[in-house]
């Protein structure tokens, strides 16, 4: 993987902790929203030191699920682009 920081390359030795868990809820329609836990994982760069933070929402039902996604650094930095646009981006 690359560092969404500094765009050098690292391999992943990911940090892992539950942030909540949470049981069923009954929502106003009669459904359930089905229990499960959201997950933080964390890795520091070994290059710039910078931290990135991924999130994941785990559940035995499927329709509780949300996939892994990076949580920080969001958005693209100015180290994925070639020098000569990154005044442009000013």
């Amino acid at each position: 993987m690359k560092c969404p920081h500094c765009n050098i390359a690292f391999h992943l030795n990911i940090k892992k902790a539950i942030l909540v868990q949470d049981l069923d809820y009954p929502l106003p329609t009669g459904e359930i929203a089905p229990a499960g836990q959201w997950e933080e994982m964390f890795q520091r760069c070994p290059e710039c030191g910078k931290t990135v933070i991924w999130l994941q929402r785990t559940s035995l039902a499927e329709e509780g699920r949300i996939p892994r996604f990076m949580a920080y650094p969001k958005g693209l930095y100015k180290a994925h682009f070639p020098r000569r646009y990154r005044a442009l981006q000013a």
